[in-house]
């Protein structure tokens, strides 16, 4: 059974239940989070001024590294224009293929460096903004989040 609702950016969505679990949805709700009810149809980025409050951040950690190179780039160009930076995280030990950690943790920073340098020299941000967007994403709005929320 599937149960749609239209979300914050007036986007219809919907959900899949197993209809043996049916009278505890009616009971008790279907569990659509405030993270479902704002993000965006192409990026499940977090909508900016979706009003979600401080516990939702997205880690784009799980696009990188199974897209191609430019298209690891583009996406967190885009992101970094979707979402709030101090929203943004990034991890790479989101993956059970052991090469993948590296192939993540190289790729994450070495992308993130040049998008956040472009950005740069298209004088949308300063050095020292690229920095501190920089250190935000790679650690600071993890902990952040996590020290807050043990």
């Amino acid at each position: 059974m599937r149960f749609f609702w239209c979300d914050n950016a007036n986007v219809i969505r919907g959900k899949a239940v197993h209809t043996e679990m049916l009278s505890h949805y009616f009971d008790h709700g279907v569990g659509i989070s405030a993270g479902q009810q704002g993000v965006p149809v192409m990026y499940d980025a977090v909508v900016p001024k979706s009003d979600l409050g401080p516990q939702v951040y997205l880690d784009f950690g799980s696009a990188v590294p199974f897209l191609s190179v430019s298209g690891m780039r583009e996406t967190i160009r885009q992101l970094l224009e979707l979402t709030p930076t101090t929203k943004l995280m990034y991890a790479s030990d989101a993956h059970s293929i052991p090469e993948l950690y590296y192939l993540g943790a190289k790729w994450g920073r070495q992308l993130l460096g040049e998008v956040l340098s472009q950005a740069v020299i298209d004088s949308d941000i300063t050095v020292p903004e690229a920095e501190i967007i920089a250190t935000a994403i790679l650690r600071d709005n993890a902990l952040s989040l996590y020290q807050s929320n043990p």
